[in-house]
């Protein structure tokens, strides 16, 4: 396989963050070749090459008299002959690399795969969801309608609704006499507002609750 379609492989797998990567540190040995004219070699007491020039104009700078010490010591950072020089350069990876040709079909559809999951994974975590609204009305007595309450959180719970928010709405003041005595009483309607995933349907909702009825009915048969 050409070079240049595993690098156009490589580089849409890594802008779409779906190959590993990792960094080594590794040591880099270079040998430094310099030609140095015969003029400027002079030869410390200690054997070593050097170049004079360099030298002399370090001792100059630093202060430093020109005595046998100072001149061996000089001469190893001014050395006349090649020399090497180590340094550390960060080399990129990643796990395409250890792939053959052979495998890299099965091995580029695993990583569109392992994205198209993501890709739904992420897409049901996002905020899409479905409301409803229901309204229950006070009793005639001005009193909480709780069968109808009851009856309605039922319906939605079946249905996978969560309840969001509820509030009351005052409609007014209705008046009534039981026997010789005269109630004013205050109806109101109780506003409830539901929250469902938007993938959830009815069926699905149901389905699953009642999987969930049947697991724990298992449950409980095999504790008794």
């Amino acid at each position: 396989m050409e070079q240049k379609f595993r690098e156009l492989i490589n580089k849409m797998l890594l802008d779409c963050n779906s190959l590993k990567e990792w960094n080594e540190t590794k040591t880099i040995h270079k040998e430094i070749h310099e030609e140095v004219s015969a003029d400027n070699i002079a030869t410390a007491p200690n054997g070593t090459p050097y170049k004079k020039k360099e030298l002399s104009q370090y001792l100059l700078d630093k202060g430093l008299p020109f005595t046998e010490e100072y001149v061996n010591m000089a001469a190893k950072l001014f050395p006349a002959g090649d020399y090497e020089l180590d340094s550390e350069e960060i080399v990129k990876h990643n796990e395409m690399e250890n792939v053959s040709d052979e495998d890299l079909n099965t091995f580029v559809m695993a990583k569109l795969l392992e994205q198209l999951t993501k890709f739904r994974t992420d897409f049901l975590k996002k905020n899409f969801y479905d409301y409803r609204v229901e309204i229950v009305t006070d009793n005639s007595s001005g009193g909480t309608n709780l069968g109808a309450l009851t009856r309605v959180l039922e319906r939605y719970s079946d249905e996978g609704w969560s309840l969001k928010q509820v509030f009351v709405n005052e409609l007014g003041t209705d008046s009534h006499t039981v026997g010789m005595i005269n109630y004013n009483s205050t109806i109101d309607q109780v506003v409830l507002i539901f929250e469902r995933p938007s993938y959830i349907t009815d069926n699905l909702a149901k389905k699953i609750r009642n999987d969930i009825k049947n697991v724990n009915k298992d449950l409980h048969n095999q504790l008794k």
